[in-house]
């Protein structure tokens, strides 16, 4: 009786299969501007020695006279960034966040003057010509909290715009960040000294670069019968937003009622939540949903189904990288239906090897897909040519691209339930 009523159910967890999976690739280099790069990761710079060659620190004092040694421009150009009215300062061991040495502004007159801003340029670290991109930037301030000096950071873009910008009061050995406001080419830092000549800020430990990843809620629909959700946690101190763009299966913008359009942009507080949501109304619209997430943001999605006369099913569904070539699901398909999605983020065609093994590791079968640039399928694991053998067997397949770009989403599904199955990339 229950194999009768699982065969039953197959024309029903089919049309669910479809409905679901309507797995896509990345949008592309969203942000990017034409000519520039983007930092790759993020890096520090300390100002301890080893320093760059000819260059060495002056006192900490207002009004020091800094010679041309003394005076930071191109010297960390292969790290990524130039500097404009930037002296670095012997603060004395234990002034400065990583010891000694600090940055501190620089006067018209060339002198050492904490009134003055400190400006940031990215560049590309291979050829320090061309301007770069960044979407973090942090500094910290020095150890000595003497008075309660303002310390705001400014980004601007490569048209001289500004991005985005944070003020924080110092605590002293402070961190402050900016994240969230998409990608900036300048930073100017700039300190409201409570005091004259005395009292001065001093920063250290200059981290920027790229720290946002975007992520894949491979399936997203709402209407119909279903439901979809974003929940997304901010584990920083600092605030922080994201940028979710939608997108219809073929490639196309999808509006979004409770988006009011194709994308949108969350805030979310330090240590706070943010969720977004797109109710059963209406009927059925799928696609996916991009995420550009910041560092120390993290989320997941979740599907539900609503069919009258039964209890709402739901699903929790990881959001799926798309920096990997490779991904790794458990099946079972003894007494359940494995359904299997595969989105190609990369711009060209992804050659891509299905490889399934049972329980002992032994090879159930082999298959292969092609997916263009940009392209998604979704499919039942078990109606890949080559694959019908998984039939009545458990194990494990794994998903090998000739490319990185890849996102990857299984979801089991039996009788009226369904659950999503995690792919390890």
């Amino acid at each position: 009786m229950r194999n009768e009523n699982l065969s039953g159910n197959v024309r029903v967890k089919r049309n669910r299969i479809r409905v679901l999976l309507a797995l896509v690739g990345l949008l592309g280099a969203a942000g990017m501007v034409e000519g520039q790069v983007t930092l790759a990761g993020t890096r520090t710079l300390d100002f301890e020695p080893p320093l760059p060659s000819g260059l060495s620190p002056v006192t900490l004092f207002q009004g020091t006279a800094v010679p041309v040694s003394g005076r930071i421009t191109t010297q960390y150009s292969n790290q990524g960034v130039t500097m404009s009215g930037v002296a670095l300062i012997d603060g004395g061991v234990g002034h400065a966040a990583s010891g000694q040495y600090m940055l501190g502004g620089l006067s018209t007159a060339n002198t050492v003057d904490y009134w003055a801003p400190l400006t940031f340029d990215f560049v590309d670290p291979s050829d320090s010509r061309s301007p770069a991109l960044a979407d973090y930037f942090s500094v910290t301030t020095d150890r000595v909290n003497d008075t309660p000096n303002i310390i705001t950071l400014t980004a601007y873009n490569a048209q001289g715009s500004v991005v985005g910008s944070v003020s924080q009061t110092d605590t002293g050995n402070m961190t402050i960040r900016l994240q969230g406001i998409g990608k900036f080419k300048r930073v100017v830092v700039q300190s409201r000294l409570v005091s004259g000549g005395f009292g001065g800020v001093g920063f250290d430990l200059v981290t920027y670069g790229s720290a946002t990843s975007t992520m894949l809620l491979p399936q997203f629909c709402f209407g119909g019968g279903w439901y979809s959700g974003l929940y997304f946690t901010n584990t920083t101190d600092s605030a922080s937003s994201i940028t979710i763009t939608f997108v219809n299966e073929n490639g196309t913008p999808m509006f979004v009622p409770s988006a009011n359009g194709s994308s949108i942009n969350l805030s979310i507080a330090p240590r706070g939540t943010a969720v977004f949501e797109a109710p059963n109304v209406g009927s059925l619209s799928q696609g996916y949903a991009s995420v550009a997430l910041p560092t120390g943001v993290v989320g997941y999605g979740v599907f539900r189904a609503t069919v009258p006369g039964r209890d709402d099913q739901e699903a929790v569904v990881p959001l799926s990288s798309t920096d990997s070539a490779s991904a790794t699901l458990i099946w079972d398909d003894t007494r359940f239906v494995t359904a299997l999605a595969v989105a190609n983020a990369n711009g060209q065609t992804n050659f891509i090897t299905v490889t399934a093994r049972d329980e002992s590791g032994a090879v159930v079968g082999v298959s292969s897909l092609n997916l263009l640039g940009r392209n998604k399928t979704a499919l039942t694991l078990r109606d890949l040519p080559g694959l019908a053998g998984i039939t009545g067997k458990r194990g494990s397949a794994e998903i090998r691209g000739s490319a990185t770009g890849l996102g990857v989403l299984g979801l089991r599904f039996g009788g009226a339930a369904f659950t999503s199955i995690p792919a390890v990339q």
